[in-house]
């Protein structure tokens, strides 16, 4: 079931920057190109707050990434729904997918969305009206940088977030 938010309310933080990662772990996703993101962010811009959603204990050392925030596996819709209300970007890295769900869930909730150009996603996804696609899926080092960009993209344009935010929320309805 896709989880829809109970408010139209699409307001996120003008002062937390929240990036989120929704989804389990395996190889395919590609966590470590999260964390090399978060990494490199904390660094210049203590403003812009990670979050992973979902088990990933078997993809990634949890402890190394203490400016992260890993929520585990939830259950409580409700719970889930205020983790993507919170959250301004869903991040996605893998190099291979179907449709995920959680992009629609994200959209309904007003993200925007940063993903591999894997699967359905391109259908759906599109540059700079509803989020931003990698231009490639192999190479690693791009996706970084590239996710990079995007982020800060979006996080200096706030006429820009609130654009994509709109578009994704009617978009997923």
């Amino acid at each position: 079931a896709i989880i829809l938010p109970a408010s139209n309310n699409l307001s996120k933080s003008s002062t937390v920057f929240t990036v989120l990662f929704a989804g389990r772990g395996g190889i395919e996703k590609r966590i470590h190109l999260i964390t090399a993101m978060a990494e490199n962010l904390k660094h210049t811009d203590t403003s812009i707050q990670f979050e992973i959603l979902g088990d990933v204990s078997g993809s990634v050392d949890i402890a190394k990434y203490p400016y992260v925030k890993f929520y585990g596996n939830q259950s409580d819709n409700e719970r889930i729904s205020k983790i993507y209300q919170n959250a301004h970007l869903l991040l996605l890295t893998s190099s291979t997918e179907g449709f995920p769900m959680v992009v629609i869930e994200a959209m309904a909730h007003g993200c925007a969305v940063a993903a591999t150009p894997v699967g359905d996603i391109p259908l759906h996804i599109k540059n700079n009206e509803n989020g931003f696609l990698f231009s490639n899926v192999n190479d690693e080092k791009a996706i970084v940088t590239e996710g990079i960009k995007f982020i800060l993209q979006l996080k200096n344009n706030g006429a820009k977030f609130e654009e994509i935010s709109l578009n994704n929320s009617k978009y997923a309805k």
